[in-house]
């Protein structure tokens, strides 16, 4: 019986891990990059990011979580 529930927790969690995520990039985020490569390509993406927030981990990652990637149901879903 012990072998069959840690069977079922292994199974769970790896169906969990595997799920995909919530998060999805605004409308037409990337459309600045399509269709480019090698020099144009990096140079789209670096205008696509330019004016990005920088959160190291000393300074307040699980605040920036808590703030950017929260579920309907407020849990952090990123870690």
């Amino acid at each position: 019986m012990k072998r069959i529930i840690q069977c079922t927790i292994l199974l769970a969690a790896m169906i969990f891990a595997f799920q995909p995520s919530h998060a999805a990039e605004p409308v037409n985020y990337y459309n600045r990059a399509l269709g480019k490569s090698d020099e144009a390509l990096m140079f789209a993406l670096r205008n696509i990011i330019h004016d990005h927030t920088e959160v190291s981990y000393s300074s307040g990652l699980l605040r920036a979580f808590a703030i950017a990637d929260v579920d309907d149901r407020g849990y952090i879903i990123d870690i």
